[in-house]
């Protein structure tokens, strides 16, 4: 767009100043059509406002045949927003428990992705840009090492979101927890489907979303959790928002 712009520019200069030229080495005057005192007649007038309109369409004919995609792109846009599924966890539950009370399998959140403009987000591809941790000692935060960078988006690694409102999500994070063998249980933490390290802290995580008729959108979420697994969600002490 900005190239195609600059020719025009160009070209404007350009004449603008062959224009100059010509008009100095032939004055306006000696060129100028030499008008009657005569009265003009209704017609001649119409007709003359006529050639004035049609000069003019014609050169808005011109600039639209320029930057018709231009044009066109200021009414027609890709808008995606990120939200979050919820500012804590939701429970994933067990309910095949013989009658039993159902339990909880994993804690988890989601990002969603929504596309408030008027066209199809395309090829849409999500990546992880970056991991940092602060435990409630520390001062300032630390990378994370991040294995898997590329991460789903509704299920697929490159996919589109629909427009007028459509949504795609990605796991943001989820908490598991496992028993060992001699009986102890085990926290599993996964943010953005890499493990981390189950502990009580801070983490940043800074994801970046790459679509081929939008610019490249970035976005952070900070999730704040004590490491303490609870069977109940209300006792879940975890926050999650986006910063």
């Amino acid at each position: 767009m900005k190239i195609r712009i600059r020719y025009f520019l160009l070209v404007l200069v350009i004449v603008f100043i062959i224009g100059y030229i010509v008009g100095w080495l032939w004055p306006i005057h000696s060129v100028m059509y030499q008008l009657s005192e005569e009265p003009v007649d209704k017609g001649v007038n119409l007709s003359n406002l006529i050639a004035i309109f049609a000069a003019f369409f014609t050169l808005m004919a011109v600039v639209v045949a320029l930057f018709k995609d231009e044009i066109v792109g200021n009414f027609k846009s890709v808008d995606v927003t990120e939200d979050l599924l919820s500012s804590s966890v939701e429970e994933y539950l067990n309910e095949n428990q013989g009658g039993g009370d159902p339990t909880v399998v994993k804690y988890y959140n989601q990002i969603f992705f929504k596309n408030r403009g008027n066209v199809n987000a395309l090829d849409c591809e999500l990546t992880v840009e970056s991991i940092d941790f602060k435990s409630r000692t520390d001062l300032h935060y630390k990378p994370v090492s991040v294995a898997k960078r590329k991460v789903l988006l509704g299920g697929l690694e490159r996919t589109y979101i629909p427009k007028d409102g459509g949504k795609r999500e990605t796991d943001l994070l989820e908490i598991m927890v496992s028993e060992e063998p001699d009986g102890n249980k085990k926290t599993q933490l996964l943010i953005a489907n890499n493990p981390v390290a189950a502990k009580a802290g801070t983490w940043i995580v800074e994801y970046c979303i790459n679509m081929s008729n939008a610019a490249v959108r970035h976005c952070k979420f900070e999730i704040s959790w004590d490491g303490v697994w609870h069977d109940h969600k209300n006792n879940m002490q975890i926050e999650i928002k986006k910063i």
